[in-house]
């Protein structure tokens, strides 16, 4: 395995640090962008996020493509995937995958339990209400296209992928880790558009940040990411339920139990992955997905 130089100079760190504040708000960008065009307007935020992510993966794909052609192998113009590629630790993923598919719905209901309880001023809880309204908005295949398949994909691929990467070289050291979740969770909040979802878009990303680090694998923090915006399809129609008043508690204890099985599975799972290296005594092999 050929061997990187991991000293980086000052001016190499600054540059690594706003590559990954361009790749965080990259996304935030196009649409910014793609909204000037006449008729954008009129369509229902779900479709316009839908045009918006493919629009993002097309330019995304145009610079790998590009930057693979002068870099070549290159991982710093990757998307950074997985830790380790042994063929013994395959289920590992798939596994982790799943525990994050279903932690990830359980985590948006014990967030929204514990919002709920915040007395948070009325323009803020109407902000909310209104970005979560929106997600339901149109054709339902759309919606759950766009909310539930582009938006987590593209967002991990970038926030807990691409710029976690670039904030951990620029950092450096043992502290470039800390300082990738929470420079990308901080960057994630604000990508949102209001007060309470910027602070529970926080707790998610440091949350999806750590699933990554446990898991070796952005892929699990995709799987977790798609489980929480589902989420919000499926409690939005419980909410509407005649009957959810006889249901709500235990459907609360439910989901704090799930989450916390989904959790401990992850941790022992995380065990395990460190404790096959340790005997191995190997330096794990990095893959990218270019």
């Amino acid at each position: 395995m050929e061997q990187r130089n991991e000293s980086t100079g000052i001016l190499s760190r600054i540059a690594y640090a706003l590559c990954g504040v361009f790749v965080a708000l990259s996304y935030s960008l196009v649409s910014f962008l793609f909204a000037l065009i006449p008729g954008i307007s009129d369509l229902d935020s779900t479709t316009r996020r839908l045009i918006f992510s493919g629009i993002w993966l097309v330019l995304a794909a145009v610079a790998a493509i590009v930057l693979r052609l002068t870099k070549g192998e290159d991982p710093s113009v990757s998307f950074r995937i997985l830790e380790n590629k042994s063929k013994k630790q395959a289920w590992i993923i798939p596994v982790c995958s799943a525990a994050a598919f279903v932690g990830g719905v359980a985590l948006n209901r014990l967030i929204t339990v514990g919002f709920s309880l915040i007395p948070f001023p009325d323009a803020w809880t109407k902000a909310y209400d209104e970005a979560i309204s929106g997600t339901v908005q149109g054709n339902p295949f759309v919606a759950v296209l766009a909310v539930c398949v582009a938006a987590p994909l593209i967002e991990e691929l970038a926030f807990r992928g691409k710029a976690f990467y670039y904030f951990k070289k620029a950092a450096g050291g043992r502290a470039g880790t800390v300082v990738a979740a929470l420079a990308t969770s901080l960057l994630f909040a604000l990508f949102h558009g209001n007060f309470i979802q910027a602070l529970y878009a926080f707790v998610c990303g440091l949350i999806f940040a750590l699933l990554t680090i446990r898991c070796g694998s952005v892929i699990p923090s995709v799987f977790a990411h798609i489980g929480f915006n589902a989420a919000n399809l499926i409690f939005y129609a419980f909410l509407n339920n005649p009957n959810r008043a006889n249901m709500e508690l235990l459907v609360n204890i439910a989901c704090a139990v799930v989450f916390a099985a989904c959790t401990a599975g992850i941790i022992v799972i995380g065990d395990f992955l460190a404790e096959k290296k340790e005997k191995k005594d190997e330096t794990p092999q990095d893959i990218y997905i270019n």
